[in-house]
């Protein structure tokens, strides 16, 4: 039982540090942004927090950092670390709508009070989704809509991101009445 919680704390420690060091590389990039949201699954009713950070590589590509806690009150109780990969469509709009694709570690913390092959403690995640973001100003809202191919259940996302180079640089081709 011990050699279990240390192996945990371990991961998640792990975890952590490749998340601020994945930030870091985005904060010498440039325009990029940490945010919080919520999340929302359909299939077990579940609810949770989200942490992540998003990194543009390129004008329309980006990538997102990213760690999911499903609370204990919820029937699942789990966590996910992982990374997503997105495609802005219209990046030089007010609105943005990219698809997306991510991979994540899941701890699935009670996967014992489950039977069937599929409950294990440890799994890798793939999803796939669709979202859209502002793209002006320096607190910028975000919905989207992922199909997790691991578990076949859908999850909605809902934050915000705060854009650390947009809210103390001025420039004048950014028109207020946009922003």
């Amino acid at each position: 039982m011990f050699l279990l919680l240390e192996y945990d704390f371990k991961m998640r420690a792990a975890i952590l540090v490749i998340f601020l060091f994945i930030c870091r590389i985005g904060i010498s990039q440039g325009n990029w942004a940490l945010g919080a949201g919520g999340i929302y699954n359909f299939q077990s009713n579940g609810i949770a927090a989200e942490l992540r950070a998003f990194i543009p590589v390129t004008e329309r590509i980006a990538v997102s950092p990213q760690i999911h806690y499903f609370f204990p009150f919820n029937d699942i109780h789990e966590y996910y670390a992982g990374l997503a990969l997105q495609y802005s469509l219209f990046p030089n709009r007010i609105w943005t709508i990219y698809p997306l694709a991510a991979a994540y570690y899941n701890r699935w913390q009670n996967s014992d009070d489950f039977t069937g092959s599929v409950a294990k403690p440890n799994n890798i995640s793939e999803k796939v989704g669709i979202g859209i973001m502002k793209n002006t100003g320096c607190l910028r809202p975000y919905v989207e809509q992922r199909y997790d191919f691991k578990w076949k259940e859908f999850n909605l996302h809902l934050g915000v991101l705060f854009y650390f180079g947009d809210c103390y640089t001025w420039s004048p081709d950014r028109c207020p009445a946009y922003q």
